[in-house]
């Protein structure tokens, strides 16, 4: 169906015309098609081709060729896009736990910091293909920008994947002091059994370290804390 609309006034073709522009603009932000679905594009298109043989990362991408893409659609599907989202479907959506975190980011729309799959792919390469890091670094990140503590452009891909300085790296070193402090650390102290293992128990994933600790990036709160304490939300928030 189409609309009309009869505008018999100046103020009136004024009005229908500043409000055809909105709705154009409203109707892009539900309609665009983020990284994720296009994404998941890519593999519907990898399988259906797959019925009739082994399809190439060209041949994935030649499909897409004649499809006019916006000018906000990181240049569209093209051969660098299909080869990035096959290594992140196949390496790092495999996993439950990144996909997760993958999906509720999707759902922030426009303002999601991962809305790139070229972003997810050097997430991908940083971690070395190890879904458990994927896992942490995915988790982490979210929390960080959900919380306010990580801002959107901290996400840009300049800071995701320069060797050894990049987010994701800072994010596995977060991992690394935690274990150490789980294990090697408190292993070689006299703590108490009882609370090492109420420590252990309570880093044992993130979303329940925040059920029970919530966020301490306020200086007087952390000058109460604990060595093991101030350590442990070092590792669980951006300092």
């Amino acid at each position: 169906p189409t609309d009309v609309y009869l505008a018999s006034t100046d103020e009136s073709r004024h009005k229908v015309a500043l409000q055809y522009r909105e709705d154009i603009a409203e109707n892009y932000a539900r309609m665009r098609y983020n990284s994720v679905q296009k994404m998941f594009d890519v593999k519907r298109t990898f399988d259906e081709m797959s019925k009739a043989g082994n399809p190439t990362i060209e041949a994935v991408s030649a499909y897409y060729a004649t499809v006019r893409w916006s000018s906000m659609s990181e240049g569209g599907i093209s051969t660098e896009f299909v080869k990035c989202a096959i290594a992140v479907l196949q390496k790092m959506m495999i996993n439950p736990a990144c996909e997760r975190v993958v999906l509720k980011l999707a759902e922030a729309g426009s303002s999601n910091p991962l809305d790139s799959i070229y972003k997810l792919y050097k997430i991908v390469v940083r971690c070395g293909g190890s879904v458990d890091d994927m896992a942490w670094s995915l988790e982490l990140m979210y929390d960080l920008w959900h919380s306010g503590a990580l801002a959107g452009d901290q996400f840009a891909i300049r800071h995701l994947q320069t060797a050894g300085k990049s987010l994701t790296d800072l994010m596995l070193f977060k991992k690394d002091i935690l274990d150490f402090l789980l294990n090697k650390f408190m292993d070689s102290r006299s703590f108490k059994i009882e609370g090492k293992k109420l420590l252990r128990d309570t880093c044992r994933d993130l979303e329940y370290f925040r059920q029970q600790c919530g966020y301490f990036y306020n200086a007087k709160h952390k000058e109460a804390l604990s060595l093991v304490s101030a350590v442990v939300h070092t590792c669980f928030c951006f300092q």
